[in-house]
This record gives structure tokens, sequence and C-alpha cells, in this order.
């Protein structure tokens, strides 16, 4: 996966449950959350689920089993799935879902950057930990939105795969990442 390497996602890589990206980590509490054995590797979520919520960085997780919000975006995706057409239109349905759940459009970037850094210091606070699931997130940043999006056709993809694929009869079209 290019994540590891660059931190990028390509067309291709799936996003799976337990995927987890970190925003905004200091060297230092990287080197302290990473075994010496793997420096330069991604710490593990097990380490960052055990760092202090006073911490200023934060990691969002893409885990259904435990995201309530996740699950029910996936409901709406595989939903938008079987009721599109065409591939430009789901696209464009997924994008305008994850914007309207993501906050909408915000009046500037500094009022979104605001309230997201009030609901995020609220949300560390309850949850008692700096992993964040990505479906709690409100409002999102844009790589929150993107990420989300990402989650979303993934999410469309595997459970109506071999619909677009028939219905579409090509199989490169059925590849919506």
């Amino acid at each position: 996966m290019l994540w590891q390497v660059s931190n990028c996602l390509g067309y291709d890589d799936r996003i799976e449950d337990g995927f987890y990206e970190v925003w905004g980590m200091s060297p230092y509490v990287w080197s302290m959350c990473t075994d010496n054995n793997e420096l330069g590797r991604i710490p593990p979520l097990a380490a960052l689920q055990s760092v202090s919520t006073s911490e200023s960085f934060e990691v969002v997780l893409v885990d259904r089993n435990d995201d309530h919000d996740l699950r029910e975006l996936e409901d709406k995706a595989v939903g938008l799935a079987y009721d599109c057409q065409e591939v430009l239109d789901l696209a464009t349905r997924l994008a305008q879902m994850v914007a309207s759940i993501m906050g909408g459009p915000a009046a500037s970037d500094a009022d979104l950057l605001e309230a997201w850094h009030a609901n995020t210091t609220k949300m560390t606070q309850r949850l008692g930990s700096i992993v964040l699931p990505i479906g709690v997130l409100r409002p999102g940043l844009g790589r929150h939105r993107a990420l989300l999006f990402k989650v979303s056709v993934c999410l469309s993809k595997t459970h109506a795969s071999s619909f677009f694929s028939v219905r579409f009869e090509r199989m490169q079209i059925s590849q919506l990442s």
C-alpha cells in the first residue's frame, strides 16, 4: 500500500477495517510510540491509543466493527450504488453525501478549522483517546472528507461490485476508486 511509503493512497488501494491515519504527530512522540526495530514505520494503533489526549495530533480510524456512524454510511453508500445508473452519477452522489455528513460547505477555511478543532477536542475528551473513528468526525477537513470519500467508494464497490460488472458489462467501470 502506498500509504505507508508516501502518505498517499493509490487508485487501486482499498481501505479496510483497521486502517488509520496519523496527522500532526511530533517526531518525539512518534519515536516513543514506535519500536526501535521499526523506526520510520507508522506506530501501532495500540500505542497510539495510549497517548495522552493532551497531545496536539490526531489519529483517524476506519473500523466498521466499532463505528456505528460508519456502518450507517456504508448502508447509504450501498443504496446509492444500486440506485445510480452511471458511475459518474454515483461518484457525484457519494461526494455530496460525504460533504453533507462532514458538515457541508463552510463560510471560510478558518471557520471550518475552528469548528473542527472545537469538536475534535470534545471528542478526544469524551472518548479518552486521540484515536477518533472517522464516522464521528463533524465537521471534517479536506483530508477527512477525502478519506471518507475513498472509504465510501470502497464500501459501495465491495457490496455492489458484481452488480456493476453485470450492469456496465465492463470490469474497468466497476473500479470506482
